[in-house]
């Protein structure tokens, strides 16, 4: 599991932190290892990074996620019941994403061609 969190905004591109961590399980596709790789990115730094620059610029902040696997997107967009085993082996539950992609409005879900993931701040 990787990510990249960057401070972005229309003249600067700073990185604020990195994870590289290995899955506490096998993942049978690459759609399921994207998938718990963006919970936990979002859990553990995503969110947490939103709340810090909220309260202290004292207002919104937008964060975009970059996601290199369109079918992790789709699945993650239709909510998908494809990804049924993954609360049992990965013990985390994808359609939490699902959920805060579709109900939070500074939130959002972006495809890139690159083959990395980046959480970026739109300031």
């Amino acid at each position: 599991t990787g990510m990249l969190l960057v401070l972005w905004g229309p003249h600067s591109w700073f990185p604020l932190s990195a994870i590289s961590k290995k899955q506490t399980c096998v993942s049978l596709s690459s759609v399921e290892a994207e998938l718990a790789a963006l919970v936990y990115s979002l859990q553990n730094e995503g969110l947490p990074m939103i709340q810090l620059f909220s309260s202290i610029l004292g207002r919104p902040i937008k964060l975009t996620v970059w996601e290199d696997n369109e079918s992790t997107i789709k699945i993650i967009k239709r909510r998908s019941p494809a990804m049924g085993h993954f609360r049992r082996t990965h013990r985390m539950q994808w359609h939490w994403l699902a959920e805060r992609f579709g109900e939070d409005p500074d939130l959002f879900l972006q495809y890139i061609k690159f083959r990395w993931v980046a959480l970026s701040a739109m300031f």
